[in-house]
C-alpha cells in the first residue's frame, strides 16, 4: 500500500477509529463472520447495455468482496458518502506515528475531499456501523495498481487485512491490471507478513526514505505481486 504515501493516495495497516458510517447497501456488502466460507461472487450491476467504466470498477470491487469469514465484519465498496469517516480512521492511523508517512496533525476536510473523489478505486470493511479498515488501488495508465491500506487496531489480527488484500487482488484482476505494488516501513513486521502471504516478493529497499517528525530517516520495503 503504498502506505508511505497517504498524504496523496496512501495509506497501511494499522488504526483504531470509533467513526459511524451509513449503512451499507446490502446488495454489495459482504459479511464475514466465521473461518471458513466458499467464495460467493456478487452478480453484475443492474443496467442495459455495455457497462460503463464505473460499472465496471463497482463490479470487480464487489467481485473482489466475497465471503471471506473469520470476525464479523462487512466488506464493500466504498461511497463517497463514508469519505469523511474514512478520513478519521486515517488522522487516528496517524497518531500512532508508526505505520504511515503521515503524522498528526491530519487535515481531515482535504483527505475526506480525496476520499470521496477517489471512492470508485476503494473498499471498505465496517463492523458495528463503523468502518474498522480501508483499502485503496490507484490505478496507473500503465496498467500497474499502487496499495494503500488501513486497519482498525482492534480489528488487526482478525481478518480484515486479509479480506482487503484479497478483493484489492481480485478487483485489480477485473480491471486487467498485470500488476499490484506498494510500499511499507522496514519494521512494519506484520504488513511484510500479510502481503507475503499473497505472494508479494520484496523488489527492493529505499534506505533513509522517510524524515519523521522526530527527525529519524525511516527505510522502506518496496513489494510487488504479478497478477
Amino acid at each position: 500500500m503504498r502506505a508511505e504515501r497517504f498524504d496523496e493516495r496512501t495509506a497501511q495497516n494499522v488504526a483504531t477509529a470509533s467513526t459511524s458510517v451509513p449503512p451499507p447497501v446490502a446488495r454489495d456488502e459482504i459479511v464475514c463472520q466465521s473461518a471458513t466460507a466458499t467464495p460467493r461472487p456478487y452478480s453484475r450491476l443492474e443496467g442495459h447495455g455495455p457497462p460503463t467504466s464505473h460499472a465496471r470498477q463497482q463490479r470487480a470491487l464487489r467481485q473482489g468482496c466475497e465471503h471471506r469469514r473469520v470476525a464479523e465484519f462487512v466488506v464493500r465498496p466504498a461511497r463517497a458518502g463514508d469519505a469523511r469517516a474514512m478520513a478519521e480512521l486515517m488522522a487516528t492511523v496517524a497518531e500512532e506515528r508508526d505505520g504511515i508517512a503521515s503524522e498528526p496533525p491530519v487535515d481531515i476536510e482535504e483527505r475526506a475531499a480525496f476520499f470521496a473523489r477517489s471512492a470508485d478505486g476503494s473498499v471498505i470493511a465496517a463492523a458495528h456501523g463503523q468502518i474498522v479498515g480501508l483499502l485503496h488501488v490507484h490505478v496507473s495508465r500503465f496498467g500497474f495498481g499502487e496499495l494503500a491500506m488501513l486497519v482498525d487496531r482492534d480489528w488487526r489480527g482478525r481478518g480484515v487485512g486479509s479480506a482487503l488484500v484479497q478483493a484489492a487482488i481480485d478487483y485489480a484482476r477485473g480491471q486487467g491490471l498485470h500488476k499490484l505494488c506498494l510500499e511499507v516501513f522496514a519494521h512494519n513486521a506484520a504488513a511484510i507478513a500479510l502481503y507475503r502471504k499473497f505472494d508479494f516478493a520484496e523488489e527492493g529497499r529505499r534506505r533513509q526514505q522517510y524524515r519523521r517528525a522526530s527527525g529519524e530517516l525511516w527505510d522502506s520495503i518496496v513489494m510487488g505481486l504479478a497478477l
